[in-house]
């Protein structure tokens, strides 16, 4: 499981994330639950990504789905378009990100509705547990949104 104290191996944040509309600087993850991070990314020769769901709601147990941009579950795959990539669960896109430098990414499309979590966006704005962000930058804070449950 990936907390935020207990990153995975391999991981180092993008100087900026550009996620929706929005801009993490300085290693500021997207948003966590308790302490665990569903979504991670990270840069590489391409982006890195982690992402996990719960497994079910009364469990409070997740799995893992993709690791260091590796699939790992079937109804998982991630496609890689030059420096894009591309995350679909079933068919639906739950996450677009492609990499412009060095230490810098774009993400143009998350979705992750489909794996339990209230959070979604598009080019120019991100909602996140009936939150909606736009223009806003989250710099050296931890964690954008974090939840308690």
């Amino acid at each position: 499981m990936i907390k935020l104290d207990k990153l995975p191996k391999g991981y180092v944040p993008y100087g900026t994330l550009s996620l929706c509309g929005n801009k993490l600087l300085g290693g500021t993850k997207i948003i966590a639950v308790k302490n665990v991070l569903p979504l991670l990314i990270g840069k590489g020769s391409k982006p890195q990504i982690w992402l996990q769901a719960l497994q079910s709601p009364q469990s409070k147990k997740y799995i893992l789905l993709v690791d260091s941009s590796i699939s790992r579950h079937p109804l998982v795959r991630v496609e890689e378009m030059g420096r894009q990539l591309i995350v679909k669960i079933n068919g639906g896109t739950v996450l677009k990100v492609e990499q412009t430098g060095d230490d810098q990414a774009v993400v143009t499309e998350l979705d992750l509705r489909s794996i339990g979590f209230n959070v979604y966006g598009g080019m120019s704005e991100l909602s996140i547990g009936g939150l909606t962000f736009s223009n806003s930058t989250f710099d050296q804070v931890g964690v954008m949104v974090g939840f308690e449950n």
